[in-house]
Formats: structure tokens, sequence, C-alpha cells
């Protein structure tokens, strides 16, 4: 499949990624990897989890640093790539599934969850985060078409420091967008 650069400029970003994802398919699909690596005396790379850890969840509520982040975040749609005019975003927001999105942007034509995780979040809440935005673009997605309603959909990871340099396979095969070291600043912490 061969566009041209400009007409691929042109197009929506809910276009643009689906011919990105599409093209990845292809490339995942190839069956002659192991030749091609071998030629090139390459060896395949590592899955991006080797062992699967389940993150332990306990009875205890939101901390401060959470509340301040997804605060910041629901005022600043501009984070997400969005206008302005779209703060501020609505907080825990339901989600049919009985989900609830930790910030939620609804933009004319597109819906933008945004799931945060502070700095002090470990590593494994942020893979957690990875996951959540996989199930929320997915939850979403079935949400907009029952209620006939044609939305671009996204889900956007927010991390307070920096992305675990273990998770970026992760990251990358899943197709999350992270935004990271969002720091909220005490002046914007506003909620609706």
């Amino acid at each position: 499949f061969l566009i041209k650069e400009q007409d691929y400029v042109a197009l929506p970003k809910e276009n643009q990624r689906a011919i990105v994802k599409a093209q990845l398919g292809y490339v995942f699909a190839y069956p002659y990897w192991p030749k091609v690596l071998s030629e090139l005396s390459l060896h395949p790379a590592e899955a991006p989890l080797k062992k699967v850890e389940l993150p332990t969840f306990g009875g205890y509520g939101e901390g401060p640093e959470h509340k301040a982040l997804k605060l910041y975040v629901a005022m600043h749609p501009e984070l997400v790539g969005l206008r302005l005019s779209a703060a501020p975003g609505r907080t825990e927001e339901p989600l049919l599934s009985g989900d609830f999105l930790d910030v939620s942007f609804l933009d004319r034509r597109e819906w933008v969850a945004v799931e945060v995780k502070s700095h002090i979040s470990s590593l494994l809440d942020v893979q957690r985060g990875l996951f959540q935005c996989v199930k929320y673009r997915a939850v979403m997605s079935a949400q907009s078409q029952a209620r006939r309603k044609s939305l671009a959909i996204r889900a956007v990871l927010v991390l307070g420091g920096a992305l675990p340099e273990s998770l970026l396979p992760l990251k990358n095969m899943l197709g999350v967008e992270v935004i990271e070291s969002v720091i909220p600043h005490e002046a914007d912490r506003t909620g609706n």
C-alpha cells in the first residue's frame, strides 16, 4: 500500500494511525524474518514481557500524587494534542464496562481517555497503565458504536515520571501513546 506523503499528512490522525497499524501488521506477519535475521547475523528480539507479573491491588484509595496529576491533566488538554477549549476534561468518567477513565476529553469528533500514573507509580503499575489504555480503546470504540456515534478514539498514558526503559518494547508493541514527565503546577490543580 503506497500513499504520497502529502496525501498521508492531509488525512485525519485516526486514518493515519489505521494506515500505520495496517502496515505494521504486514511487517509482523512477514514469514521470513528468521532468514533475514540469519543473513544479517542478528538474533530475534526478546519478548517485551519475559515474565508476566500481575500487580497486586490493595484496598487503598487514590493517593495525593495521582489526584494532583489527574486534575492537572484535566485542565490541560493540549498535553494530549487537543485544543484548550476541550478543558476541563471530566474525571472518573464511567464506561459502560464498569471501568472509570481518570480523565476523559470529548472534542467534536474525538474522544480521548487519559490514564495517569504519578511519579511514584511502580513499574508494575505503569505496565498496568499500558494495558488499561488498550482496554479503554476497545471499550470506548464499542461504546461509541453502540451509541451510533462516529468518533476517533484514543487512550493515552500520562506519566508523572519517565517510562521505564524495560517497558518501551511493550509500549511499542501495544501501540500505546505515552506522555512522560508531566509535573502538575500547584496553580493549575483544579477539578471539575
